[in-house]
């Protein structure tokens, strides 16, 4: 299962993001595990992704991953100050992990949009390797260096959830639709 959101402006596609449900009530949806673990290009990462998603499955948690978060070029909050699409998308997203019982979340980060520091914020931290403890290094992924991350709900960050809060008083000036898939 997935929800996708999509911004529009004047009919126009601006940006997007999906969350596709991994796992749930301790069973792993192989064919989204199988098609999230084909972007692991790196036997480590698959084996520690495959190894924690496993444990969280086992303990009857519900893991998503969070994958193509885009906004278009004029709608970014660099180049637009003014533009809230990429936070109202996040923020949807915020409130389908809460509405949703959603307790864990993948994603992964690419450097070349920077970011890293936003999800941080959020609450994300960089998967660790099952076996030398360290974080696992970064691979190639739609021609960026992307890292793998991690984020238990219970732990988004005081700061991100302050941020939400204010930000929902803000009405979005642009249309977003928000729709379940399977």
């Amino acid at each position: 299962a997935s929800m996708h959101t999509i911004a529009l402006d004047e009919g126009k596609v601006i940006g997007g993001i999906r969350v596709t449900v991994l796992s749930e009530n301790g069973l792993c949806h192989d064919g989204e595990v199988d098609c999230f673990l084909k972007k692991l290009n790196l036997h480590k990462h698959a084996r520690t992704y495959r190894a924690q998603l496993r444990q969280l499955s086992e303990s009857k948690r519900k893991v998503t991953e969070v994958a193509r978060l885009f906004v278009s070029e004029d709608y970014r909050r660099f180049i637009n100050p003014q533009s809230n699409v990429g936070l109202n998308l996040i923020v949807l997203t915020y409130y389908y992990f809460k509405d949703n019982g959603v307790e864990g979340v993948f994603i992964i980060q690419g450097n070349k949009y920077k970011t890293g520091r936003i999800y941080e914020k959020m609450g994300f931290s960089n998967l660790i390797d099952v076996e030398d403890k360290k974080p696992l290094e970064p691979f190639l992924e739609f021609n960026d260096v992307c890292t793998l991350m991690y984020m238990e709900t219970s732990r988004i960050s005081e700061l991100f959830s302050k941020f939400v809060d204010g930000l929902k008083r803000s009405k979005p000036k642009v249309t977003i639709i928000c729709k379940k898939g399977s």
